[in-house]
């Protein structure tokens, strides 16, 4: 695992599009700070929905890449699935892939301007799985993150003054110029509103955000597919 545990993490937002005959900030998604030593380099390849508000839940099933790393130190690769509340806020579940160190599963918050993880898991199990952030039903500030179903025994995480999501997201997020990540599809992406019990398929694709060395592109209305240095 990297030396230093150093989690500095900021949301940029980098795209604006044009949805729903409104002009809406898309966000970029948020700059993990995974070791104390630094790269600038840094970029997406993720989809968005936005148009379903308010939304209290994120789903995706996918696999976990195998991803080939640059010869740099403390770079990571994430495949992140976000439920964004503003421009600073937003709650994260999904598998990050550290240069030189096992890959790992986790739930992440930044809240208030305070960055937690609430949990971080090795990973355990192959194949497609369900990468899920949910507000607990009932709650108003609380939330759970499941990876097929299991939270790791973590209790429910409480957030302060926040209750619903502005965007969905998905994708891939790297910090590795020189990495090599195969494609892989989210399928399908899915969104719940008003903590109604309902599982929405994503429709309208809505927005994308593609980097430099980075591929995405959409499959369908709820199948984004991501690679980097790759084709997709």
């Amino acid at each position: 695992m990297p030396r230093v545990a150093h989690f500095g993490r900021h949301r940029r937002f980098l795209l604006l599009i044009l949805a729903s005959a409104a002009l809406v900030v898309a966000p970029a998604g948020p700059s993990h700070g995974y070791s104390i030593s630094w790269t600038k380099w840094h970029r997406w390849a993720e989809a968005y929905e936005n148009d379903a508000r308010p939304y209290t839940g994120a789903q995706t099933r996918r696999a976990d890449g195998v991803y080939v790393h640059g010869n740099v130190l403390a770079n990571v690769i994430y495949q992140p699935t976000w439920l964004i509340f503003n421009a600073n806020e937003w709650v994260e579940v999904g598998t990050a892939h550290p240069v030189g160190s096992p890959r790992f599963w986790y739930f992440f918050t930044r809240i208030g301007g305070r960055d937690t993880w609430v949990w971080r898991h090795p990973f355990t199990t192959t194949g497609l799985k369900t990468v899920r952030v949910q507000r607990v039903a009932g709650a108003t500030t609380r939330w759970r993150a499941t990876i097929e179903g299991n939270n790791f025994g973590e209790p429910d995480y409480g957030l302060t003054n926040v209750v619903t999501g502005s965007y969905v997201s998905a994708g891939l997020e790297s910090y590795d110029a020189n990495a090599t990540a195969r494609a892989i599809t989210d399928s399908p992406l899915h969104y719940e509103v008003s903590n109604n019990g309902v599982w929405y398929r994503w429709a309208g694709k809505d927005a994308a955000n593609v980097g430099g060395d980075m591929c995405g592109r959409w499959i369908s209305d709820y199948q984004w597919s991501y690679a980097e240095n790759s084709s997709c």
